[in-house]
């Protein structure tokens, strides 16, 4: 599809049209680059999604207008065909920082996590656009919905009943806990460094509100790009100042997270399932079968160390 067909305001000026295929999202992404005006990111998306679509563009004003690096909106809208809605922003130029953290030392990776912490707790500063009054009966219900799913499955989910339990032996945890803005998938994975040495975070559209530190389910991703960039994340979130009980719900987040992971992958194929599959390994092996509370992929970074 050439998106100029669709009657976006401003098409005509385009210079360039390219593709994004990296991502899991199911919106059409591309590169726009015009002779004048630099360049854009330009979001395709099906107009049932219109609504949802409508909440993303607001977390992101949100954001950008609170100092985040965040995409800058600038349109949105339906398309001249009415079976399409786009959603035009800023570009932000950087590298994927999953592709970057090899090349840097350990204090560096370590520095950007506490870089990605302060960021992630900057999210949380925000209000959410549709708060949830009970978060213990909100996730409650969709622990029993994963853990059913798990139960469900015939393929292999490695440590099924010790993900299950640790799940089981915290839910108590989730008593009034506060609830902010999520970015909804937090992970090296969305976060670009800029040619400043900033990092910049990307794509918004699976933003949610919950418990802040469930924000962290994901940071199984970072542990596995670096282990410093991963614990500097934490200590760069709290300040290094870990609050008590931190590490417990961590475990349930993580757990929750992993649990889902196989069913979830199944519909993309075996290799899918089997990354997934790994992953589960992985955690089982940085806490043994979670024996212990704080994973032993966590080291403090105080002081950058």
């Amino acid at each position: 599809m050439d998106p100029r067909t669709l009657g976006i305001p401003g098409s005509e000026t385009w210079e360039t049209i390219t593709l994004i295929t990296k991502g899991w999202s199911d919106d059409f992404k591309y590169t726009i680059t015009t002779p004048s005006r630099g360049s854009f990111l330009l979001r395709l998306f099906d107009l049932e999604h219109l609504p949802r679509k409508l909440d993303e563009y607001r977390v992101m004003s949100r954001l950008y207008e609170a100092g985040l690096p965040v995409n800058r909106p600038l349109d949105f809208g339906p398309c001249q065909d009415q079976k399409t809605g786009y959603l035009l922003c800023s570009w932000i130029e950087g590298e994927d920082l999953e592709t970057v953290l090899p090349h840097l030392s350990p204090s560096e990776q370590a520095q950007l996590g506490q870089q990605a912490g302060h960021l992630l707790a900057k999210i949380h500063a925000c209000p959410p656009l549709h708060p949830l009054t009970d978060w213990a009966t909100h996730y409650n219900a969709k622990l029993d919905r994963k853990i059913a799913k798990a139960l469900a499955t015939s393929i292999e989910i490695p440590g099924r009943d010790a993900f299950i339990q640790v799940i089981n032996a915290n839910r108590f945890r989730l008593a009034h806990r506060p609830v902010t803005l999520h970015h909804g998938d937090f992970h090296v994975g969305n976060l670009l460094l800029q040619p400043n040495g900033q990092l910049a975070i990307i794509d918004l559209n699976r933003f949610d509100a919950g418990d802040p530190w469930e924000e962290f389910n994901r940071i199984v991703w970072d542990v596995q790009a670096s282990r410093a960039f991963a614990s500097g994340r934490i200590d760069g979130y709290f300040d290094q100042a870990i609050p008590q009980g931190f590490f417990e719900l961590l475990s349930l987040y993580i757990a929750a997270n992993a649990l889902s992971s196989v069913p979830w992958a199944i519909p993309f194929g075996q290799a899918e399932v089997e990354v997934m599959q790994n992953q589960l390994r992985d955690i089982l092996s940085w806490t043994q079968h979670f024996t212990y509370t704080i994973p032993t992929w966590y080291t403090s970074t105080n002081n950058g160390s």
